[in-house]
């Protein structure tokens, strides 16, 4: 019977493997955790009849990409490494009858960062201190893996910046300490905007470097009330660096005003699943006289 592979979202848990996966699904069956069935793992001992499942055996759970849970309180259990909770690598000392309680839920909670293909490994392996049933008298060990697909999550991007700015009536101040950042976005074009509701906005020497900022991609307009244009993260880190506001008379502005700040940041869903994520931040500009 070929091994049954599944698939994983990071942050996102999913049962795996199980008696109901053959028989409902096939074994080639790729479950996501949108799966309403729980899955399971089964040990079993051929050479131990039903009134020996009380002896001693030691199950090892391991994988590299992500962490394993045991969803199930049992009795008669000892974890010699790791714990029922999360864990990158499980050792689970017991009686088979105990350790089949144990797996019953298995739960495999990919980490966030993670892609690719993982795997899972099973081992069971009789215990030191049991009767050994081999005719040569050794110990017995048997493992299975059990490979895991992870599809990676799109992740929002971060925007971080001031909560207030102080501005001088009637010149132009540097809105500093902006910063967005997007953990999958590497050098993907994220779509951003800059929106001020009575001042102007205008941005210096690294409008170049900028792919489109204003209304058609033939301008380049570099100061306005709404600043939108497409980036690499790393661009759009200069763009802030020569990022200024202004607010005077002639666009109703007057000391002790209010104005806003708002920063759109779209990463377009170029990777992971999931589509595109939007995050939105703002900030109060205070205006001040220069008197």
């Amino acid at each position: 019977m070929a091994t049954p592979r599944f698939l994983s979202l990071p942050s996102k848990s999913f049962f795996y493997f199980g008696k109901q996966t053959a028989d409902q699904f096939g074994t080639n069956a790729a479950l996501s955790q949108d799966s309403a069935s729980t899955r399971s793992i089964t040990l079993f001992d051929i050479e131990s009849s039903t009134r020996d499942a009380d002896r001693g055996f030691i199950l090892h759970l391991n994988c590299s990409k992500g962490y394993l849970s045991l969803n199930r309180g049992c009795n008669e259990l000892t974890f010699v490494r790791g714990n029922q909770s999360e864990s990158v690598s499980m050792t689970v000392q017991g009686s088979l009858r105990s350790l089949n309680c144990a797996v019953e839920k298995v739960t495999y909670h990919a980490k966030l960062d993670a892609s690719g293909w993982d795997d899972i490994f099973v081992t069971l392996e009789e215990r030191s201190d049991k009767e050994l049933l081999g005719d040569d008298g050794r110990l017995y060990s048997t493992t299975k893996r059990i490979p895991i697909e992870i599809h990676s999550i799109n992740d929002a991007p971060i925007i971080q910046m001031s909560q207030t700015y102080f501005a001088l009536h009637n010149a132009w101040v540097q809105l500093a300490n902006i910063a967005i950042s997007d953990a999958d976005a590497g050098d993907g074009l994220v779509y951003i905007q800059l929106k001020v509701h009575n001042g102007i906005l205008r941005v210096g020497r690294s409008a170049e470097r900028i792919v489109h900022l204003g209304k058609t991609p033939d301008t380049v307009d570099a100061v306005g009330s709404n600043l939108e244009f497409a980036a690499t993260i790393s661009d759009a880190a200069l763009v802030f660096e020569d990022l200024e506001y202004k607010c005077s008379i002639q666009l109703g502005c007057r000391d002790g005003m209010r104005d806003y700040l708002t920063i759109y940041v779209d990463d377009n869903g170029f990777t992971g699943s999931g589509g595109a994520q939007l995050s939105t931040n703002s900030a109060v500009i205070q205006i001040q006289s220069g008197a």
